[in-house]
């Protein structure tokens, strides 16, 4: 069984899950990388969560979040083992360089148990059906069940729609979204990755789409959800530092330039006493 990404590719419409149910969940949201569109999860307020695929092959100032329009993408953290060529390890943080504060961000699940027959659910900004794009985000509900032999592993785990005949799955533009537990659960368990496709748009009904796990425990991701500002953050304290230096050094310059001139008017006055 072949699977291939389900990000868009030189189309820039906005996309939605296929035959979803229409869902609430603010920090879930759509993105665009220059000429394709994806899904992202706001895991803290300067963090977005998505699939390394969607954005390797541009630049973060590419990176844009349509709801949010002021906000800047800084920096781009992508999983140190992701492999292009099979996406192994497809995850990646985006950074912003100011916080989205309006939203509260998903919190991702540490202990989750990823056994088969087990229910979750993807929500997405992927397409409807093959050409209406819908005007909210969209939940499908899924059921993991066991990847090919080619695509198990540890890091990945794999689901279809619960029942055969539902044609509720994903769909382009999806790529990205967070899968969470059960139906209305309030922690990220991992991303969309890949997906069987027909016709060139949605998957197949009853296809099986693979996700890449997100464990907050995994280290590369502790060190991110814990010290996230790591790139922008440095940036902050260095310019801070650098204000703090040049405050003391003004200070001290004052004091010098002061000292002189009370030598200086001293000198003066003493010269002109002499020459009386």
């Amino acid at each position: 069984m072949k699977l291939i990404e389900i990000m868009l590719d030189n189309v820039s419409v906005q996309t939605r899950v296929k035959n979803g149910e229409g869902f609430d969940r603010p920090s879930v949201l759509r993105i665009t990388a220059d000429i394709t569109s994806c899904t992202a999860t706001l895991v803290t307020p300067y963090l977005l969560l998505t699939a390394a695929h969607c954005v390797h092959n541009v630049q973060p100032q590419q990176c844009k979040v349509p709801s949010f329009p002021s906000a800047e993408i800084v920096h781009q953290h992508l999983h140190p083992q992701y492999d292009a060529s099979d996406h192994a390890n497809d995850v990646a943080f985006l950074e912003l360089n100011d916080p989205i504060l309006n939203v509260t961000p998903m919190t991702l699940v540490e202990t989750f148990e990823y056994n088969v027959g087990k229910d979750i659910s993807l929500l997405g900004w992927g397409k409807v059906n093959d050409v209406k794009v819908a005007d909210s985000l969209q939940q499908a509900k899924l059921q993991i069940r066991v990847c090919s032999t080619s695509d198990s592993g540890s890091t990945v785990f794999c689901a279809r729609p619960r029942s055969t005949s539902s044609t509720s799955n994903v769909c382009k533009g999806d790529s990205g979204g967070p899968a969470i537990d059960g139906n209305d659960g309030n922690g990220g368990i991992g991303v969309l990755s890949q997906a069987e496709l027909v016709q060139g748009e949605c998957a197949v009904n009853g296809g099986l789409s693979l996700f890449c796990k997100a464990n907050p425990s995994e280290e590369w991701i502790q060190t991110l959800l814990t010290g996230n500002r790591s790139h922008t953050q440095g940036v902050q304290n260095e310019s801070t530092d650098e204000t703090v230096r040049f405050v003391i050094l003004g200070t001290a310059l004052l004091g010098i330039a002061t000292v002189l001139a009370t030598g200086i008017a001293l000198f003066v006055r003493r010269g002109a006493h002499i020459h009386r």
